[in-house]
């Protein structure tokens, strides 16, 4: 009688532990990716465990229903990632391994394996052809067709010539300081200009010496600007985003599985490339709120999982920012970081503008949503032959308000408003007509401080600044500052004007007071908040007004007791769901030796409660919200 062997299985799904199988394939190990049934479904699962001791009867357990052989397997290091991940964001392995490798991602991988399969045999065949062949014509033509065919199954070479790159002896200077922060164990936190150039020089040197090398970026469009300069370096760049085709991000995904160096840019899911041989990360704007994962679970940020995935592999990573994260500067006053700035080369820096909308309109200077200052900016770069871009709070009306008056102030000039929803090939179209100068005047919202590339721009105005540290949020001004820091970079690097339009001139957001972050930093210290705290939050929804009321105001109450925390709530968030109504109870606990603790008790304490109110679903923990 075969013997059964008992394994443990990850499944994509929120579950506690991992449930337990027995098989009578003897050469099944860790990593390997099996079919089994779980509550009369049929999930692809990935083995944890192999020889393992079941906690319940051996009968109650059930077989696997195979080993699913056209998948590649998952290697340790994947998984040692995904048990890192859901330790620090409180979630389960599962959620993890759905987020690494979701449905559609692993029917892509067995369409993909079938196709392989196909194609071996049919090399094969030909190699059979060729060794019963006499005559030399057929020899030749089945050489070169198991040539062609070996060669789409192999692919391009991966950076065949990995260029050497010459860069200028200050931001040489400011090299040697991000090889020194490696040398000391250190993060790289990178400040100033021309930030690119030294992530290509670092990349180049990883490259070499055979280990892959991951870019992350916040937004789709930095990627594109981004994407023909690097390639001017590295032909082979891989691109990973969810505005690329499924079948582009499986060959992507291939491509890095194979272990062959790579060098990929990517939005926040691209940590969960099956990397094998991982030797640099570089995060550029690492403050950027968009590489924080919201929803599902797990709710990562992408930069501070990055220095998780970066652990695991023993790689170097590179933060790179115009105005770093309030925790990013506490990391380098601590000692975490290194922080090393580059300069500029010969670029003075320019002013800022700041008009007082409130006394514009006093003295008539104000029409519409625009200074009468800024529209004879604005006259002055159309006249010059240079570009202006107008950024508004998210709003299409206002959007729309302002774009009819700017037509009507300047007929003749193309102007064009990039709203929300639009398709990806229409917001990439638009970008590109920008940049390639041929529209004079672009309408956007304040997310497009994040990027956009144009060298003929001469005019940058922030209208309705005032939305940016508006917000019910202890890090709008933060998040305020850091707008106008990444817009001030574009405005010396291109040499252009930048006008903020505000009614709060004299908040030091605005007035570009130099001692900004210090301020902000004695502010979150004195109320005990992130960066000198950790927040997590438990948010809870139900369609139920009175339901959820009354029992956020129960897991409120039976919440345990722990050392040095603050708990406020539960309260609605301003952007609750109508729809879905949601409340938060914001948990701040100390960053010393009980912190660890500290989260796995909130978690257990949320798991208790959901489980003895029937309510699990409706609770969700966000770890730094």
């Amino acid at each position: 009688m075969t013997a059964l062997t008992f394994i443990s299985v990850i499944v994509p799904l929120r579950l506690a532990w991992e449930p337990c199988y027995h098989t009578s394939d003897q050469s099944i190990s860790v990593g390997d990716r099996v079919r089994v049934s779980f509550s009369g479904r049929e999930y692809v699962g990935v083995v944890s465990g192999v020889g393992v001791t079941p906690d319940t009867p051996a009968s109650r357990i059930k077989g696997i229903l195979g080993k699913a052989e056209d998948l590649d397997p998952v290697v340790p290091v994947e998984i040692g990632f995904w048990r890192s991940i859901a330790s620090y964001y409180l979630c389960t392995v599962g959620e993890v391994y759905k987020a690494a490798y979701p449905s559609a991602m692993v029917s892509r991988e067995e369409l993909e394996s079938r196709k392989e399969s196909r194609l071996e045999e049919r090399i094969r065949k030909r190699e059979d052809a060729l060794n019963r062949a006499r005559k030399e014509s057929v020899k030749e033509r089945l050489t070169a067709e198991i040539r062609d065919l070996k060669a789409i199954r192999t692919g391009p070479g991966l950076h065949s010539g990995i260029p050497r790159l010459d860069i200028s002896k200050p931001l040489q200077r400011a090299y040697v300081q991000v090889q020194s922060a490696f040398t000391e164990a250190r993060t790289a936190l990178l400040l100033g200009p021309d930030r690119l150039m030294i992530y290509l020089k670092a990349a180049s040197d990883v490259l070499s010496s055979g280990r892959s090398v991951l870019m992350l970026i916040p937004e789709i469009n930095l990627g594109r600007q981004w994407e023909n300069r690097i390639r001017e370096f590295f032909p082979e760049l891989l691109i990973y985003h969810s505005g690329e085709s499924p079948v582009s991000r499986g060959e992507v995904a291939a491509r890095v599985r194979s272990g062959a160096p790579v060098l990929v840019m990517g939005t926040r899911s691209s940590i969960f490339l099956p990397f094998r041989n991982l030797g640099l990360v570089v995060v550029e704007q690492e403050q950027d709120p968009s590489f924080k994962q919201d929803n599902p679970s797990p709710r990562y940020n992408s930069r501070d999982a990055s220095m998780l995935l970066a652990k695991t592999h023993g790689a170097k990573v590179i933060l790179g920012s115009a105005s770093p994260s309030l925790e990013s500067v506490y990391n380098s006053i601590s000692g975490k970081y290194r922080e090393v700035r580059t300069t500029w080369e010969n670029h003075p820096e320019l002013p800022v503008t700041v008009v007082d909308i409130t006394s514009e309109r006093r003295k008539r200077g104000m029409v519409g949503a625009l200074s009468v200052k800024l529209m004879e900016s604005m006259a002055g770069v159309l006249e010059a032959g240079r570009q202006v871009l107008l950024l508004c709070p998210r709003r299409t009306i206002l959007q729309d308000a302002i774009g009819e008056q700017i037509r009507n102030l300047f007929p003749g000039r193309s102007v064009v408003i990039l709203e929300g929803g639009v398709t990806q090939a229409r917001q990439k179209r638009i970008i590109s007509e920008f940049t390639a100068g041929e529209t004079d005047i672009l309408i956007g919202t304040h997310m497009m401080a994040k990027g956009l590339d144009s060298r003929n721009l001469g005019l940058i105005a922030l209208l309705g600044a005032d939305s940016l540290s508006a917000q019910e949020d202890f890090r709008a001004d933060e998040r305020a500052f850091q707008t106008i820091g990444q817009l001030r970079e574009r405005e010396w690097a291109q040499g252009c004007s930048l006008i903020v339009q505000t009614a709060r001139e004299g908040h030091p957001v605005f007035s570009m007071d130099g001692d900004i972050v210090q301020r902000l930093l004695q502010e979150r210290k004195a109320a005990s908040l992130p960066p000198y705290t950790r927040q997590v939050d438990i948010i809870m929804k139900d369609t139920f007004p009175e339901r959820l009321a009354r029992l956020s105001r129960e897991l409120r109450s039976s919440l345990p007791v722990l050392p040095g925390a603050v708990v406020t709530g539960p309260y609605r968030p301003s952007a609750a769901n109508a729809a879905s109504d949601m409340m938060v109870i914001g948990v701040f606990l100390p960053k010393d030796r009980n912190l660890a603790s500290s989260k796995k008790a909130l978690m257990k304490a949320a798991d208790t409660f959901g489980i003895a109110r029937k309510w699990s679903s409706h609770l969700s923990l966000d770890v730094d919200p």
